[in-house]
């Protein structure tokens, strides 16, 4: 950890980081202490702190580690406390810390807590809609602090015009704190909305996967700590160059034995993002969940040599392993410090759409969307050539947002699906290049016939009967299905991250911008033509 984040930050630079990276410090401001009876102070808040993140280290999945921090007695002149915090793709772990920050400065009057990510003043940016108008991003840089349970402010007045330097800050309040401003709105905002909902929110979001692994995989589960399980799974998902079948690092390979006598049935606990990654990679079986899991495993401690890892555990005993995941120690050790009132069920994750929302409410996608995306599949499985077996044993897509309030960051899936749906069209590609070669040699017309199309739209999309068909036969045009049915198939498969510019084009011919009817409005809007 580089505690001189704090002081090289400015608005004009904020920190670099590889990955989304929480940063907070706690400082102890009393202009009547001396530096020895400041650390003094500092040193009970370390233990106190400690106690109350203790059982999330313990037994929480985190994104990529866990959280870190420890006492500076001098650092460039002054003590504090800093602390890191990995949070990648998950921002329920960056809010769940900030929360227990957020209550834990409750503990004196005289402790100021300094929260930053890479985009700088995240709880800014986060209630954007409720602070003062002269608080902009070219004034607001150190001048935003957790003090007594409250977001305060040194006033515009200090450096009028400017953001401040860490150290004219923490001077300030050292000398003026009676000084400083409360964001009512804002710290209004940011409780009710966003910090009242932790530890409630990731504690909906943990999960109970069961894989199957061999003996020699599950000893290595055992020996390390909770979390290994579940950063495996969010290294694998952010890599540039994730791992397949066959390539193997620095597990033995007894580790890949598939000997029915070798494996066991092993649960897992894992966040909402390792849960869904599971499900994609492993939805025909527990042994797929595993040999995923295995993969996984072996990559993070591939690639991540410095972790602290141990190879296996001779005590443990799987049956044990199993019914102790099943107890879920982390809630046991919040219900005895009274931090939940009762046990947190575990939710399904939700189809969400990715329109704008308030901050905290989750999204739905509207009836208009979610007509648009049925008719896309149909489509696409027209295209495809509709494997109706394949469809059947395909399991509910689910989608997540990892980020529950409308303004923080990108689920999984909208950083994801890119590369997901380059890796499909990549393999329709070389299906259909194979195909279009065979029938090209029999001299085969490789296009999609019209009225095969038509046939497919009016039955599967608009649920017709024969009857109507023929009604409606006579009224389109072949010209407009001619331009759907001979389009490249580059076109006809090609998806971007959100598929609104599919959803665009494809209710763009159900009207013009000038308000007349489109290209397909008089196959939707038959009674209409």
């Amino acid at each position: 950890m580089d505690p001189s984040i704090l002081f090289e930050n400015t608005s004009q630079e904020p920190f670099y980081a590889e990955r989304d990276t929480l940063v907070f410090a706690l400082f102890y401001e009393n202009v009547y202490k001396t530096k020895k009876e400041q650390v003094t102070k500092l040193k009970e808040l370390e233990h106190y702190l400690a106690c109350e993140i203790e059982p999330f280290i313990k037994y929480y999945p985190w994104y990529s580690k866990p959280v870190e921090f420890e006492l500076y007695e001098d650092y460039q002149g002054r003590c504090f406390i800093y602390g890191e915090l990995v949070y990648g793709d998950y921002v329920n772990d960056l809010w769940l810390i900030t929360s227990i920050l957020y209550n834990f400065s409750a503990r004196d009057s005289d402790l100021y807590i300094k929260v930053l990510d890479q985009d700088g003043e995240y709880l800014l940016i986060e209630g954007a809609d409720h602070i003062s108008p002269w608080m902009d991003g070219e004034v607001s840089c150190n001048r935003i602090w957790i003090n007594d349970m409250s977001i305060k402010t040194v006033p515009k007045e200090y450096k009028e015009g400017s953001s401040l330097s860490m150290d004219e800050s923490l001077d300030f309040i050292k000398t003026h704190y009676y000084k400083m401003e409360p964001c009512v709105d804002l710290t209004d905002f940011l409780v009710n909305h966003v910090l009242n909902k932790y530890p409630k929110e990731v504690l909906e979001n943990l999960y109970v996967e069961t894989v199957r692994v061999n003996e020699s995989v599950f000893e290595f589960i055992a020996a390390n700590k909770p979390y290994l399980v579940n950063a495996a799974l969010n290294f694998q998902m952010e890599s540039l160059f994730p791992d397949v079948p066959g390539k193997k690092g620095r597990f033995p390979e007894s580790f890949y034995s598939d000997d029915e006598e070798t494996l066991v049935d092993v649960k897992v606990r894992v966040s909402a993002l390792g849960y869904l990654l599971l499900k994609e990679y492993g939805k025909r079986s527990k042994l797929e969940k595993g040999r995923f899991l295995t993969r996984s495993l072996d990559k993070y401690v591939s690639e991540n040599p410095m972790i602290d890892i141990k190879w296996e555990s001779p005590t443990s005993i799987v049956e044990e392993f199993n019914e102790t995941t099943d107890k879920d120690l982390l809630q046991k050790e919040l219900l005895r410090f009274s931090i939940i009132d009762r046990e947190i069920m575990s939710k399904e994750p939700e189809f969400e759409s990715e329109s704008e929302s308030e901050p905290g409410e989750k999204n739905t996608m509207s009836p208009e969307a979610e007509k648009g995306q049925e008719i896309l599949q149909m489509l696409e499985k027209f295209m495809n050539g509709g494997n109706k077996e394949e469809e059947e044993e395909e399991e509910e897509e689910v989608h997540y947002d990892g980020t529950p309030w409308g303004n923080r960051g990108q689920s999984w899936e909208q950083d994801n699906l890119g590369s997901i749906m380059t890796d499909y069209d990549d393999m329709n590609d070389d299906y259909y290049e194979k195909e279009e070669e065979e029938d090209i040699g029999l001299g085969i017309d490789v296009g999609i016939d019209e009225d095969d199309f038509f046939e497919f739209f009016c039955k599967e999309a608009l649920k017709l009967k024969d009857i109507d068909m023929e009604k409606m036969s006579g009224q389109l045009e072949g010209s407009q299905l001619q331009k759907l049915s001979n389009s490249p198939k580059s076109h006809r498969m090609q998806h971007n991250d959100s598929g609104i510019d599919v959803l665009s084009s494809l209710f763009a011919s159900l009207n013009t911008e000038n308000g007349d009817s489109g290209a397909v409005s008089s196959i939707v809007r038959p009674n209409e033509v």
